[in-house]
């Protein structure tokens, strides 16, 4: 039964605000006072161009986003980033009256670093013409006396650029991984928030991680990832200048100081090698890992008396006390794996309780653990309005507090806190309060293979049969979620809007484990067992079925048409459909790093064939939808994104175009330049384009019965 009230509009979505699920840096911040909530917020209404100057200067998913202050004692919100700025990676100083984001304003061709202090109605820029940030992964540096913030400059007082981290010429020789030619030499400078005064921390250096010690005026610094000799160095107080040790050239590198900033911790070789801040040149304390090398080992957490670390290897958490050194397993011994990334999703209120983000093993639904050595973790229980999916959904620990985003079926999510009984303390699109929200429901069906599954499914007013739109994505299991549906974000067009134009929404569960099986095997196995028990419900129209997806959905869209006739429209938005290309293709992820990721992506990722394109090529022709065009009668609408990367470059959409073009197939391409991988970052004239277009494919295709 439908709830009362007014049907869902293009408008609505494209007025809402809507959480940051992911973004760099942290989508909320808890103040070290626990008086103020930061978070990044997309405002859909923002009219921003497209990103068509400088790509790498904000990253994909937080164009057009803002950062926003909700004060707890009141409810009150603050935009405090510049109105027309991409804003994102707020970090609060350790007192909590300061917040330093990222903003990159106007056409985004400049990246600043920004200030905003508690009570005051706006932020302000702390780089206006002398200085620049270099983004780090977890946001803007914060010195020790909460003050003054780290930033990069060139010899001369010009600014860094996004672009100066990348040099001229970059020189690629195998089978090392890279090398600059000319690496960018620049000062490290620390910039008071209160004044804009600058200091010199180390001058003439290539822009590397800075690292400052919470406890004192030191700080950590190591050479970037494309360095021919990769180093930690450590700076006291007084300027002295340590080299402490030389880390493995190309690999990221966690490193955590202790809460008083007096030692810290690195993941090197086979073990735990933890430093002597205040006796740098007495060597080092080894705690040889649980087991031995790992390629995904990293030091994520001090315990908070300093006694202990946190460390994950691969898909498990070990607690390992410097005294006596004896390791604890906190996650697979009780059946559950890490949530990655986890760095930013793990908490500490005392050394016997760690909260972290988990995902049970079998079931694959994530859940938030206090896991103790010595007994078995405890599920935290969170209140209705259910969560977001804590997979993709940022949580700020600040002791034994949590901010976490909760939301109703169909509606943006809004900021929790729990601090004792959880509270909302936002509502950020009161405009929605009004709008019906579509009958939900879940069916049970069983692959082909045999497994147990089920369906989500969001439905219009009426009785059914209805057209319906069969929403996939491998590896994801939607009955079981107690998140929402993704309201903008990735999702092509919402599901209550979908809806409200008529359509019945499914969202199958598709079980996918990467290296057990292809996913195209996976997607056919689960989608059309789906697609006969919707019809058999009496839900789907066998006669008007359309089948969309976004990025690792996109591929399984052009994949099942392949394999099935049963659907009358396809919608496939910014997928990789041609393994073999992909396969060979190196990215950039950030100014500062060059990576040739997506072998991993395929061979262990979310493809996850296990064999190199030589080993079995048939293997990744079979799993390459572009090999099988032939074989697609369903019209095909592709969406393309002109600056979408690393993986799914809009030349692959061409491709598949192309080809159904030689084949006297209908399809239809869509290129919007100067956008990126997520439609919901899109500006709002693309937004809308996109909408239009995608209401105009399905009614055309699924009969003039549907709007």
């Amino acid at each position: 039964m439908q709830c009362s009230g007014r049907p869902y509009r293009l408008e609505d979505v494209l007025r809402a605000r809507t959480l940051v699920a992911g973004a760099p840096g942290g989508t909320v911040a808890l103040s070290p006072r626990r008086s103020h909530i930061a978070c990044v917020v997309r405002c859909e209404g923002d009219h921003l161009p497209p990103d068509r100057g400088a790509v790498l200067a904000t990253p994909p998913l937080v164009r057009r986003a803002h950062v926003l202050v909700v004060e707890i004692a009141t409810g009150m919100v603050t935009e405090v980033s510049p109105p027309d700025a991409s804003a994102w990676a707020p970090v609060w100083n350790a007192d909590g009256s300061r917040l330093a984001f990222y903003a990159t304003p106007g056409d985004g061709a400049r990246l600043e670093l920004w200030s905003w202090m508690v009570g005051a109605s706006t932020a302000g820029p702390l780089s206006e013409t002398e200085t620049s940030a270099v983004p780090a992964d977890g946001g803007p540096q914060w010195l020790a006396d909460g003050e003054s913030l780290v930033v990069w400059q060139k010899p001369g007082g010009r600014p860094v650029a996004p672009a100066d981290t990348m040099p001229s010429p970059i020189v690629f020789r195998s089978p090392l991984a890279v090398r600059y030619a000319t690496p960018p030499v620049c000062d490290v400078l620390a910039i008071s928030a209160a004044d804009r005064t600058s200091r010199a921390l180390l001058p003439d250096r290539p822009v590397g991680d800075v690292i400052p010690s919470p406890g004192s005026a030191a700080f950590l610094w190591m050479e970037p990832q494309w360095a021919s000799k990769r180093t930690l160095h450590l700076v006291t107080h007084c300027g002295n200048h340590h080299d402490l040790c030389v880390l493995s050239q190309g690999k990221a590198v966690a490193v955590r100081w202790d809460p008083l900033g007096r030692r810290f911790a690195l993941v090197s070789g086979g073990a735990v090698t933890v430093f002597d801040a205040e006796s740098p040149s007495a060597p080092p304390t080894l705690l040889p890992l649980p087991e031995g090398r790992h390629p995904k080992a990293d030091v994520l957490l001090w315990t908070s008396d300093g006694g202990a670390l946190v460390v994950r290897l691969g898909a498990d958490l070990w607690l390992c006390p410097l005294d006596p050194p004896i390791k604890a397993r906190l996650l697979a011994a009780h059946g559950f794996t890490a949530v990655a990334p986890i760095s930013t999703r793990i908490g500490q209120v005392a050394r016997r309780n760690i909260f972290a983000l988990a995902r049970d093993a079998e079931t694959w639904d994530s859940a938030l653990l206090v896991l103790r050595p010595d007994a078995e973790p405890e599920r935290v229980t969170l209140p209705t309005p259910p969560l977001h999916d804590l997979g993709f959904t940022d949580l700020d620990p600040v002791g034994d507090s949590f901010v976490y985003a909760a939301s109703e079926p169909g509606r943006p999510g809004d900021l929790w806190l729990m601090a004792g009984p959880p509270r909302q303390y936002s509502t950020f699109n009161p405009h929605l309060r009004d709008v019906a929200l579509s009958t939900r429901l879940t069916f049970p069906f069983r692959t082909t293979r045999g497994e147990q599954v089920g369906a989500r499914v969001v439905l219009p007013s009426g009785p059914g049969p209805h057209p319906t739109v069969f929403s996939v994505y491998p590896g994801m299991r939607p009955s079981r979620s107690r998140g929402v549906d993704r309201f903008a974000a990735g999702a092509v067009i919402p599901d209550d809007l979908l809806a409200a134009w008529g359509y019945a929404v499914v969202h199958p569960d598709i079980p996918h484990m990467p290296t057990e099986e292809s996913p195209l095997d996976a997607v056919e196995s689960a989608v059309v067992p789906a697609v006969d028990e919707a019809v058999r419900l009496g839900l789907a129209d066998p006669d008007r079925l359309a089948v969309v997806g976004h990025s690792f959905g996109a591929y399984a869209v052009v994949g099942l048409l392949a394999r099935t006739d049963r659907f009358q429209a396809a919608v496939a938005a910014c997928g990789v459909y041609d393994l073999v290309s992909t396969y060979l293709s190196g990215v950039f992820l950030n100014p500062q790093r060059l990576l040739f990721l997506n072998q991993t992506w395929i061979e262990t990722g979310q493809i996850g064939l296990r064999e190199r394109l030589w080993d079995n090529p048939s293997k990744y022709i079979e799993s390459s939808p572009i090999f099988s065009l032939d074989r697609v009668r369903t019209p095909l609408l592709l969406v393309a994104a002109g600056g979408d990367q690393p993986l799914s470059v809009w030349t692959q959409a061409a491709e598949v175009f192309t080809g159904m073009r030689l084949l006297k197939r209908e399809c239809v391409l869509l290129v919007y330049p100067g956008e990126d991988h997520v439609p919901g970052a899109w500006s709002q004239d693309n937004r809308l384009d996109l909408a239009s277009r995608t209401q105009g494919w399905l009614a055309q295709h699924l009969s003039d019965k549907a709007p």
